[in-house]
């Protein structure tokens, strides 16, 4: 269970700071709030940075299996599912490398444009 607690909290991270165009800007509340939930989250990353490492491809893709098998038997669905393996391994392993070259919280953030 730790570990896909974990999974979804590295997946949010992604999703906030890989999807969100530079550009954007946000409410300075709602910055503030995300840049802290950015940094607390890096802080915890960092702190079980051996748990995201020993997760591997073939536990990546039984994860989506599992979540694939759970949606609608519809053609779309099992393509979406077909790419979101391949996107979501590669987007694991860019983060980790992310991770490793960014150790400071606020720099990371800064740098993923939350901050």
């Amino acid at each position: 269970m730790n570990n896909f607690v974990t999974f979804i909290l590295v997946q949010f991270l992604f999703t906030i700071g890989f999807s969100t165009p530079l550009s954007t800007e946000l409410p300075s509340s709602n910055c503030k709030m995300f840049c802290e939930l950015c940094q607390d989250g890096f802080s915890l990353i960092h702190k079980n940075i051996e748990q995201f490492e020993s997760v591997t491809n073939e536990e990546i893709v039984k994860f989506i299996d599992h979540i694939c098998q759970l949606a609608p038997k519809l053609d779309i669905i099992n393509v979406v599912c077909e790419v979101a393996k391949n996107d979501m391994i590669d987007g694991v392993n860019k983060f980790l490398d992310f991770l490793k070259n960014n150790t400071d919280p606020v720099v990371a953030c800064t740098r993923l444009s939350i901050c």
